[in-house]
């Protein structure tokens, strides 16, 4: 009895001596770097790596990547472009590019004519979500698979803030067709997480228009051609693809001022005529200006098809009319990203 006593008095000493002392300062050793930017780090924003080269919070790497995302029991697929300058202690801009109907994450790049050569240029993170059986959710109401892709871009950009430095203010989203309607549908559903969105030949479902309620302000710049094949500049029920009824790109533009609340007395100025040989000339026509936060900036293309303006002549002429050579979309559009935050 006295020697077993003896035992547990000796373990006690031992305990309170030897490991509490050590697991006190563990415990101040966790406490300090939690406060700091990162352990051993040095002095690197936000937990992110500093300059003395210490272990950053965001495992994320430069390159192309394909990753994926499980929402409601689905795996989604996207592709991820990290231009080089990418630094882990800088937070980094967003763009999505949504591709058009029956398109994929892997063509939407190449049709602008190098979307990844601009998130090169301007040193942002470029996504290119992949839709569900080629067809984005865009809020038409002949579409009838509902495909969670609202709470899919919100999983993308949870699942990409735990990898990379992203700038949560700055997070864009622009598409083509019916990635360009699925770019409306975010700025309507989920203007929380977007700053600013930018279609391109892509009017605004009127079913969409109907129910958009965002919760402030919305930049919007859109890029339409006035002879559109596929989606007409007037509007109106299509006749292709997913169908449904769309309202006019001039109806379009004024719906969003209108939400935006800003002058209904738009500004219009003519583009330089850059390429006489492409038969199209541009008017920019702007609501709000660019030191609004509801800035609504429409590029009318006279005489522009179903493309995206200084991109890939991809499809021919007869079936989606001609490309824009006087300016670029891909410029225009990080331009008027760049003039925008989220609040």
């Amino acid at each position: 009895m006295h020697r077993t006593i003896h035992r547990a008095r000796e373990q006690h000493s031992f305990w309170t001596s030897r490991i509490e002392p050590l697991l006190r300062a563990a415990a101040l050793t966790l406490a300090t770097c939690l406060g700091a930017s990162a352990c051993g780090g040095g002095g690197g924003s936000d937990g992110a790596a500093g300059v003395g080269g210490g272990v950053s919070v965001y495992p994320g790497t430069v390159g192309d990547f394909t990753k994926t995302v499980s929402v409601a029991g689905v795996t989604r697929t996207y592709l991820l472009h990290v231009p080089a300058g990418y630094r882990a202690d800088a937070a980094a801009p967003v763009v999505l590019l949504l591709h058009g109907g029956g398109g994929s994450a892997a063509g939407v790049g190449a049709a602008t004519g190098g979307f990844s050569a601009l998130a090169d240029k301007y040193n942002f993170i470029a996504v290119y979500p992949d839709s569900v059986a080629g067809n984005w959710d865009d809020g038409r109401e002949t579409i009838t698979a509902r495909t969670n892709d609202v709470a899919f871009v919100a999983a993308l950009l949870d699942a990409l803030a735990v990898e990379y430095h992203v700038d949560a203010k700055r997070v864009f989203a622009t598409g083509i067709s019916n990635g360009g309607m699925m770019s409306h549908r975010l700025a309507c559903d989920l203007s929380s997480r977007i700053a600013a969105i930018a279609s391109v030949a892509a009017n605004l479902p009127a079913s969409l228009a109907s129910t958009c309620s965002p919760g402030r302000p919305m930049p919007v710049a859109m890029f339409a051609g006035t002879a559109d094949p596929i989606i007409p500049y007037a509007g109106g029920t299509l006749t292709v693809g997913q169908g449904g009824t769309v309202l006019s790109v001039a109806d379009s533009a004024l719906f969003w001022a209108r939400k935006n609340q800003v002058s209904l007395t738009p500004r219009t100025a003519a583009l330089p005529n850059a390429d006489t040989t492409d038969d199209t000339t541009t008017d920019l026509i702007e609501y709000g200006g660019a030191a609004s936060a509801g800035e609504v900036a429409l590029y009318r293309v006279n005489g522009g098809g179903h493309t995206w303006p200084g991109g890939a002549q991809s499809l021919p002429v007869l079936l989606v009319g001609k490309v824009a050579r006087d300016f670029s979309a891909n410029e225009a559009i990080w331009a008027f990203f760049s003039r925008h935050a989220r609040p």
